[in-house]
């Protein structure tokens, strides 16, 4: 199992790295995301139509709930695809994007006990790129996949990840810096 979730790991992370040559100047992003869900850290590829991102998060929701007394870890990868850009007369530049994504993690489902989890993700999003290399993304992210834990008689439980649904309204907001 731990050689799968490397192969997977090791092939998104290649995904950021295009064999093309790479632009000079404003290729890389890297910053915080900030959600009622979740707080993690990011870092991605900036292209004209397109954003990859992979990012580690701590899931905060039972936490701020008051199910757990400590977070749930996830690692996720989206692709953000620009359906929509528009330049604003500040010099900014505004893009709609949405695309998918992979989420593998250890986390609580609702009110059950930790376990491992991996998911398929969908997003929606505004971002607005500054003429100072800000990027600010407001997005909302939806995870459908499954819950693994191991039951009191020592039995495996397979189940959906209804958090990952049930959290979708939820909005997150990211601060990126270009360099």
């Amino acid at each position: 199992m731990r050689k799968v979730i490397v192969i997977l790991v090791s092939s998104l992370i290649l995904t950021l790295f295009p064999q093309k040559e790479v632009r000079a100047g404003g290729d890389h992003v890297a910053g915080l995301a900030f959600s009622p869900k979740e707080a993690g850290i990011s870092y991605g590829r900036l292209g004209d139509d397109y954003f990859n991102e992979i990012s580690i998060s701590a899931d905060l929701s039972g936490v701020l709930r008051g199910w757990a007394d400590i977070p749930g870890y996830k690692i996720s990868f989206s692709r953000h695809i620009v359906l929509f850009s528009k330049d604003i007369p500040s010099g900014s530049e505004m893009r709609l994007t949405a695309g998918p994504g992979v989420m593998a993690g250890f986390l609580r489902d609702n009110d059950t006990k930790y376990g491992s989890t991996f998911a398929l993700s969908a997003n929606l999003g505004l971002m607005f790129l500054t003429p100072r290399s800000v990027i600010i993304h407001l997005r909302f992210s939806t995870d459908l996949g499954l819950h693994h834990t191991i039951a009191p008689n020592g039995g495996d439980v397979l189940k959906p990840y209804y958090t990952g649904l049930i959290r979708s309204y939820m909005p997150e907001l990211g601060i990126f810096y270009k360099f």
